[in-house]
């Protein structure tokens, strides 16, 4: 009802005034300060949570940066390294966040939710690769030389998709059983295992 109320007050300045009851007012008046109380309360473990993300990457880019001082022989030689890396390159060797090459690894790894995994990877699956996805054969019959052309079709691997060598479109076939319909053109889908969600957080 909340969400029916919010329609109305945003269309009809007097929407209110269809209440007979002032019971149903003040009932209103509650479910939208209880909305109100969490939305305040996720803005704040947001912004929360956000400020210990970036502490968290601040001192792991400061433990590269004394890392590579110790290899490179200055301060000014380690930042210059690392500042003209990629950013990728910071979780290269990370248990956790270092980038999946392979399908089975990444199913190995149990990072994606079961169903996500399914539709990223028959999705990609028999998709053309972008650079050279035509190739020429040519054939001798009978000492001519015979030109046939034919579309040369992999599977990508996920090295290759986060690289943006191939590009992947989701099947809206099998996006159907993955998302969930919370409201009106609203929707939700598992991406992450929970597993995988409690590493991170630990």
């Amino acid at each position: 009802h909340r969400l029916h109320a919010w329609v109305g007050l945003e269309r009809y300045p007097n929407y209110l005034s269809r209440c007979r009851d002032i019971s149903d007012l003040s009932l209103l008046e509650d479910a939208l300060e209880s909305t109100l109380t969490a939305v305040r309360r996720q803005r704040s473990d947001i912004i929360e949570r956000r400020a210990g993300i970036q502490q968290l990457v601040k001192k792991y880019i400061l433990s590269m940066d004394i890392s590579a001082s110790a290899h490179f022989g200055s301060d000014d030689a380690a930042e210059d390294e690392v500042g003209s890396c990629d950013v990728s390159m910071l979780w290269r060797n990370h248990r956790l966040l270092s980038q999946p090459k392979k399908w089975a690894e990444l199913r190995e790894r149990n990072m994606l939710h079961d169903q996500a995994f399914k539709v990223a990877f028959r999705s990609s699956s028999n998709r053309r690769i972008e650079a050279g996805g035509k190739v020429n054969q040519k054939h001798k019959i009978k000492g001519n030389n015979v030109s046939s052309n034919r579309e040369l079709r992999v599977s990508p691997t996920v090295e290759d998709i986060i690289a943006g060598r191939s590009q992947v479109h989701l099947f809206p076939s099998l996006l159907e059983d993955w998302m969930s319909q919370e409201m009106f053109d609203v929707y939700s889908f598992p991406l992450l295992t929970h597993e995988f969600c409690s590493l991170l957080r630990s």
